[in-house]
């Protein structure tokens, strides 16, 4: 009898510990984000994509700069306001921290579908699905894994001089990183 559950819970053991290198192996893959095809420079500075409730979370401020955005915390309110204009279309978009909904150009929209998605602060850096903040902001989001590397392609149509873009953010004005945000 001791035997049986000994073996029953070494099987059991090995079937649980499988997802789990799989989902680590997952994490452990270098992310690459490229704007027109021009890596983003990633810092742990910045802070790093990574992957939750399978969806890729990225620092919105990072993100948001890098398309030419301004993006202004509200510590008391919790509040992210993100705004632009890009190809003569002005976005604002509105997250709180801890909501799965967004105001988004005055509009209501939710985040993601799964409703534990929400804006969130990890290493005093807010961060939210990659699509949702890309897609809002103007960009069209491809994502590829291969062995190594989480790669995410973010297109903006009508950028000129995207290398000086991606590389500088701000329309080439170059990104601004307030170190007290």
């Amino acid at each position: 009898m001791k035997k049986r559950l000994l073996a029953l819970l070494l099987v059991v053991g090995m079937l649980l510990s499988f997802p789990m290198a799989t989902t680590n192996a997952q994490r452990d893959k270098k992310f690459r984000i490229l704007l027109n095809g021009v890596d983003l420079p990633l810092t742990e500075y910045m802070g790093l994509p990574y992957i939750e409730d399978s969806r890729t979370l990225v620092p919105i401020r990072f993100i948001s700069e890098s398309l030419g955005y301004k993006v202004d915390w509200n510590e008391g309110q919790k509040l992210v306001t993100i705004k632009g204009n890009i190809n003569n279309v002005d976005r604002n978009i509105n997250l709180t921290i801890g909501k799965n909904v967004a105001v988004v150009n005055g509009e209501q929209k939710q985040i993601d579908t799964s409703p534990n998605v929400v804006a969130k602060i990890t290493k005093d850096r807010t961060y939210v699905p990659l699509r949702f903040v890309s897609e809002n902001l103007g960009a069209t989001v491809q994502y590829e894994q291969t062995k190594l590397e989480h790669i995410i392609r973010l297109t903006v149509k009508g950028m000129d001089d995207a290398a000086n873009f991606a590389v500088h953010g701000n329309g080439g004005k170059g990104a601004v990183f307030d170190l007290n945000a």
